[in-house]
């Protein structure tokens, strides 16, 4: 008698969650006010950190006697840390991310043709979409590696993105994957 009870309620119990979802509301309701809750305290913590963060700007600035001071390649140079990677090996790195950019683009523009080939138009869509981040990560790659060339990295030394820029030849330069070139200290 006891089972035929237990199971009469629990079937009672299921029954009034499946016909009368009060209870699944009024738990939706409680996630929301909780989710709302941690976000506001989110927004509270994300702004007293801005705050922080701009106010220490703002000190070192003044330590610094209102001027932002850029240091020049040499100098930066001289100030890295022991363990920091050599020049050759920042090449060699900013090199292999150029080519792996510019390989992954080729594969995505290489798919995107062959889904385009096969009838596929709205699935080259998103392979189409992602040629542009390879490409900026290519020509991120490619203004480090201008950079530690030509040795500029301050605006004094006209080591910024719009120097790169104003150079004939970057677009060439940055789709070139530099591949039968050498560079100083690498083998063959």
């Amino acid at each position: 008698m006891d089972m035929k009870q237990t199971a009469k309620s629990a079937g009672v119990e299921i029954a009034k969650r499946l016909f009368l979802p009060f209870y699944a509301f009024r738990k939706n309701v409680q996630s929301f006010k909780a989710a709302k809750q941690q976000h506001d305290e989110n927004i509270v913590y994300i702004k007293e950190l801005y705050a922080r963060a701009k106010q220490k700007a703002r000190a070192e600035q003044q330590g610094e006697g209102g001027a932002v001071s850029e240091q020049g390649f040499e100098e930066m140079m001289r100030c890295r840390s022991v363990g920091a990677p050599s020049i050759g090996d920042l090449q060699r790195r900013f090199l292999f991310q150029k080519r792996l950019a510019i390989g992954t683009g080729a594969v995505f523009l290489l798919m995107a043709v062959y889904a385009l080939s096969r009838g596929n138009v709205f699935g080259i869509f998103t392979l189409v979409a992602g040629l542009p981040v390879m490409f900026m990560a290519s020509l991120t790659a490619q203004f480090r590696l201008w950079q530690l060339r030509n040795r500029r990295l301050s605006r004094a030394e006209h080591g910024g993105l719009h120097d790169f820029m104003r150079e004939s030849g970057w677009l060439a330069s940055v789709l070139d994957p530099e591949l039968g070139k050498q560079q100083k200290g690498e083998r063959a």
